[in-house]
């Protein structure tokens, strides 16, 4: 059904329109407050308020929905002739295209008001400049807001002042005060400087209940402090130059703990005591009492095994694969000796080549021996008449004595001998004989055997020596030679014996030596090819 409408006719009736309730009131006024569900014409197009509202209609709207939209587009294609230079409608335009002076609000300067007012500026103490007015228009233009007639007024009727500046804030300046920059407020405000004049008279203190202040005096505009020193090697003070800090910290390292005082309880590795008695109890430990009866129970308490200890069981004592027992003379028993190893019980009468098996000998080289036990100081003799070695005793009236030690020295090569001095001798290499007497009564038999001595000249000295840490060096026989051979100089062969009583047990050196008389050099040994007799030694037997 089609109900016709006309935009500008005012009806009471309820009509519907597309479904919606609408009482239509005409053209829309900004002059009047509309109520839910009137309809209203408004540049080409028609809205329902879906609220009380002054709102302007418009398909942006949100007190109005749209019923009908005209013209092109969403805002149509005409204004209403009854919008223009009304509230909340359309300016006007004159024949020049501008908008007419009544139309302009009146917080907006004009012209002619900007040029009294510079005018009323320029008749002050001090000027604007063209310059000045220029910049100041255009850094004002600049801005986000333009200047209101109110602001041009006051900007133009006000004397510069520093207070004009936004970081400036004056109270009751006096005189000699000057401009000084407050952090806390982030403006510049007027103070007194001390230090001259009268301005103000600053002074410091300590302030604390307790400890040494670090504000010692005022001298002139000078704020006097002391210095924070260490007063050992165990206080550190730094400057924290970064953090503009003093910094105070303990030197553990040159701590003594000695001397520190008090106690550490256990909780922070302590004892908690002062005596060890009592840090034994403190840390629950056993008493002195207590460790003498544990280290005197040889029960082994701790049931210690013999492994653990790097020992071997008792156990093992005499058993397979363990250790040999020792029986009471600390010898091993026979049942621990393997029958690889033979017994004396085990030698045969063969093997020992003789008909009774034992380990006493019989023999000596086939020859038997008295089965006689011997007696102290017997020798064997051999028996003719008995076919037989005998223990016998020695006669003393023989005139022999037993044999205790014999040696042997002696050289088979030529060799040079150099004498320096006519009281120089020089030991022949090879033919000296050290040993230990064994008592201080023996006899010492020596028998010296030089051959093929050879020298240039003269006459030529041989000595024998004995030599101990008693008596040093002693020359016990010295014998002059001369030569045999008067064109070559050679003397065969010089033998001769001696007979010697050190008189001593210690440590004996015998040697043969050469000296010479005229003669500054001899060979021993020479030509031994041609003298056989050559061989030089010494031999030596001790007896009793």
């Amino acid at each position: 059904m089609a109900i016709e409408i006309t935009p500008d006719k005012v009806t009471n009736e309820t009509i519907y329109i597309n479904g919606l309730a609408v009482i239509w009131a005409g053209v829309w006024s900004n002059t009047k407050t509309y109520k839910k569900n009137q309809g209203v014409f408004y540049i080409d197009s028609s809205y329902r308020a879906n609220k009380t509202t002054t709102q302007t209609p418009s398909i942006s709207s949100t007190d109005w929905d749209s019923i009908a939209l005209g013209g092109t587009g969403s805002s149509g294609n005409y204004i209403p002739l009854t919008d223009k230079g009304i509230a909340l409608g359309v300016a006007t335009l004159n024949s020049s295209g501008k908008i007419s002076d009544g139309q302009i609000d009146d917080s907006i300067t004009r012209d002619t008001e900007l040029t009294t007012g510079l005018a009323t500026k320029a008749n002050q103490s001090t000027t604007y400049t063209k310059t000045e007015t220029d910049t100041l228009l255009t850094n004002k233009a600049n801005q986000s807001t333009t200047y209101t007639k109110t602001e041009v007024n006051t900007l133009i009727s006000n004397y510069d002042t520093l207070n004009e500046l936004g970081d400036v804030s004056l109270t009751s300046p006096t005189n000699s005060q000057v401009l000084a920059y407050n952090s806390t407020t982030s403006k510049w405000t007027n103070q007194t400087i001390g230090g001259g004049g009268s301005g103000e008279t600053n002074t410091a203190s300590n302030v604390g209940v307790g400890g040494v202040g670090v504000y010692k005096q005022k001298t002139g505009v000078n704020l006097e402090f002391r210095n924070v020193n260490a007063g050992s090697s165990k206080i550190t003070v730094t400057n924290d130059t970064a953090n503009n800090e003093i910094d105070i910290d303990i030197a553990e390292a040159n701590l003594t703990l000695v001397n520190l005082g008090g106690t550490l309880s256990i909780a922070k590795g302590g004892t908690g005591s002062t005596t060890a008695s009592s840090a034994l109890g403190a840390l629950g430990a056993a008493a002195s009492s207590d460790l003498t009866t544990h280290t005197s129970n040889t029960s082994n308490p701790h049931s210690t095994t013999a492994s653990q200890v790097g020992a071997i069981p008792t156990s093992a004592r005499g058993t397979a694969s363990g250790v040999a027992s020792l029986d009471t003379n600390t010898l091993v028993p026979v049942a621990q000796i393997p029958s690889t190893i033979a017994r004396v019980t085990d030698i045969t009468a063969t093997q020992v080549g003789n008909t009774t098996a034992q380990w006493n000998a019989n023999k000596i080289q086939g020859t038997n021996v008295l089965s006689t036990a011997p007696t102290n100081g017997q020798i064997l003799v051999y028996s003719s008449a008995n076919s037989r070695w005998e223990p016998t005793t020695p006669s003393s009236s023989s005139g022999s004595s037993p044999i205790l030690k014999q040696f042997s020295s002696g050289i088979g090569t030529e060799t040079l001998m150099s004498v320096s001095s006519s009281s120089t001798y020089v030991s022949i290499p090879f033919t000296q004989i050290i040993f230990s007497p064994s008592t201080t009564s023996s006899k010492v038999l020596i028998r010296v055997s030089l051959g093929g001595i050879d020298f240039t000249s003269g006459k030529m000295k041989i000595a024998l020596t004995r030599s101990n840490s008693s008596v040093g060096t002693l020359t016990i026989q010295e014998t002059v030679i001369d030569s045999i051979d008067t064109t070559n100089k050679i003397c065969n062969t010089v033998v001769y014996d001696f007979v010697d009583s050190p008189n001593t047990t210690l440590s004996t050196e015998y040697s043969i030596r050469v000296g010479n008389i005229t003669s500054a050099n001899c060979y021993i040994n020479r030509n031994l090819n041609s003298y056989p007799q050559g061989y030089s030694s010494l031999t030596v037997l001790e007896t009793t």
